[in-house]
């Protein structure tokens, strides 16, 4: 959020996403909005892509636009202390799969951009079917992953799912009490 807020246009980290690859150079790209149509004062970073570097040959291998994807619908990023990226392994095929923040509901509920490393491709790709799932949980014991929706009094529960031959299948739905 620091390097956001210095360069106004980008930040930049390093991952290694499976030990078998060299580690990926991910760059943030946008732009702080000042002067929000809600909020006069405010100030939110607006993402409009990211771009991922082969680090050992310095060259771009992808672009993720953000666009309909991980820019909360034009409202952009704002809150330091929010995990904007999450690097995980999600689908547990031992390849990190990246995840961008999108939207965050009154409620409390949460959703993520989810695009799933395929080592065929040497790409991310987008995964629309874990993106709309909610404040999504991994359970890497299991091998399970969670979604939890809370939509006011009584409304709401957990689905659960695991992935079989690499499709996302629902096990179990608990309903809020």
């Amino acid at each position: 959020w620091e390097d956001l807020l210095k360069t106004k246009s980008h930040t930049s980290f390093t991952a290694k996403i499976n030990d078998n690859l060299p580690p990926l150079n991910f760059k943030i790209v946008g732009k702080i909005i000042k002067n929000h149509r809600m909020r006069p004062d405010y100030e939110y970073f607006l993402p409009s892509c990211i771009e991922i570097y082969d680090s050992s040959k310095s060259k771009l291998i992808q672009t993720l636009n953000a666009k309909g994807k991980f820019n909360n619908d034009g409202d952009g990023w704002d809150n330091p202390n929010f995990d904007f990226v999450q690097i995980i392994d999600i689908n547990f095929d031992g390849y990190l799969d990246l995840r961008l923040f999108d939207n965050a509901g009154a409620t409390g509920n949460n959703w993520y951009a989810t695009y799933i490393y395929n080592p065929n491709l040497h790409k991310f790709v987008f995964n629309k079917e874990i993106s709309n799932l909610c404040d999504v949980a991994i359970d890497s014991s299991k091998k399970q992953i969670s979604s939890s929706y809370y939509g006011g009094v009584g409304v709401g529960g957990t689905e659960y799912f695991k992935f079989v031959n690499n499709k996302l299948v629902s096990i179990k739905y608990e309903k809020n009490e």
